[in-house]
């Protein structure tokens, strides 16, 4: 019987972070062609953005991971969230500077695309330490406010101005710092020798080198999320192209955002049926066929209708992740388990496209651009396999000693 009041803090904890998100993530590259920079400039400042993540990420992992205090996670959660206010306001305010924006897009690294794997940490030491709540109805949550966020922002930016999406983020962000606030401590499980010694064994090398699977998925991540990113960057010049504009751009994120909602409703009934391999290795190829969709679209109501694929694609990427942490890996690796499907995604798989998705605009076109995702994003296909054949090799040598 799931926990209703931690059901809802946790629906407003991941509504609130996705709004702030939407304001933060969604926007970024037409607010900064609007202050003057180039594409090259503006995939360099992206890729700077995403090598924050890899550090700061890891970074906060294993402290949170060393020091598994009830408070650890909100705490660092509420600082971060604080820390992204200055950053907001200070790209609000910044001129052309390419300097300034280097340290401001440093500090929306470190806090706004590192706060998402402390909430699914936090979930997950919530359900390990005996407390039930309705994850999948908080991830719906989440993709519902991404997609109420992205319609509003787009009329927002074509009525008065990309550059006012700032201050709505930091309303935003205001709102999930108290429901933070608000969100239980988590319990605090004693501590045993054995515990404790398999605790400090397993470090980073040990998680990356031991559990295939887990490595496997880190993989797939980077391809998927350097696809998607070679795809998004520039995406909303070819709703331009098309005739579209900041509108229908939200729009089409708004349909992508709403088709993540029926896995994270239905997540626990999909696991019941099939493995989360089965689960990882469908997401890759939805992945594939939406941004070939988008792609290849003629017109602005087809790339629309294209986000449509994300039902079978990136949904299961944020609804099962969790799942995936827990049944790979041991309990007192969660933290960081959950930062470096984040550090591969957001970190390595973004920061490479970010850094080369400028160039090749300039130099190459942006419908050759688009192709390019396509082809990388299929590529994760190929270790959603890799994933699943590990998956009936172990089946297989189960089968044989049971015969035995």
């Amino acid at each position: 019987m799931h926990e209703k009041k931690l059901t809802i803090k946790y629906c407003l904890l991941q509504g609130a972070y996705w709004l702030l998100a939407a304001a933060g993530m969604a926007f970024l590259t037409p607010i900064l062609e609007d202050k003057g920079f180039s594409g090259i400039q503006i995939g360099l400042l992206s890729g700077v953005k995403y090598l924050a993540v890899i550090v700061f990420q890891s970074a906060i992992a294993i402290y949170c991971d060393k020091h598994p205090g009830k408070y650890t996670l909100k705490v660092a959660m509420e600082i971060m969230a604080v820390i992204s206010i200055g950053a907001a306001f200070s790209l609000y305010v910044a001129d052309s500077s390419f300097v300034r924006a280097i340290v401001i897009f440093i500090l929306y690294g470190a806090t706004v695309n590192c706060i998402c794997p402390l909430i699914e940490s936090l979930s997950l030491k919530h359900l390990d330490s005996g407390r039930t709540f309705h994850y999948g109805a908080s991830r719906a949550s989440g993709s519902f406010a991404w997609a109420i966020a992205c319609v509003g922002l787009g009329f927002v930016a074509d009525r008065y101005g990309n550059d006012k999406i700032l201050l709505v983020q930091i309303a935003f962000t205001l709102i999930f710092i108290a429901i933070g606030l608000w969100i239980d401590p988590v319990k605090e499980v004693e501590k045993t020798e054995e515990s404790e010694s398999l605790q400090s064994s397993h470090s980073s090398f040990y998680l990356l080198t031991h559990y295939h699977k887990y490595m496997f998925y880190l993989l797939e991540c980077v391809f998927i999320f350097f696809g998607f990113t070679l795809n998004g960057t520039f995406l909303i010049d070819k709703f331009v192209a098309l005739g579209g504009g900041a509108g229908e751009y939200g729009i089409a994120n708004f349909v992508l955002a709403l088709s993540e909602i029926p896995a994270a409703i239905f997540i626990t009934k999909l696991r019941k049926r099939f493995s989360i391999e089965q689960l990882m290795l469908c997401c890759s190829v939805f992945c594939t066929l939406r941004v070939a969709a988008v792609t290849f679209a003629p017109t602005v109501s087809l790339m629309i209708l294209g986000e449509l694929f994300e039902l079978g694609g990136m949904s299961l990427y944020y609804a099962a992740s969790l799942y995936l942490v827990q049944e790979f890996l041991p309990k007192e690796d969660v933290v960081k388990g959950m930062s470096f499907i984040n550090v591969a995604s957001m970190g390595i798989g973004e920061a490479v496209a970010s850094f080369i998705s400028g160039a090749l605009l300039e130099f190459w076109g942006h419908q050759n651009l688009l192709i390019c995702s396509v082809v990388v994003t299929a590529i994760s296909i190929v270790f959603g396999v890799a994933m699943l054949a590990d998956q009936s090799r172990g089946v297989a040598k189960r089968l044989v000693k049971k015969n035995s």
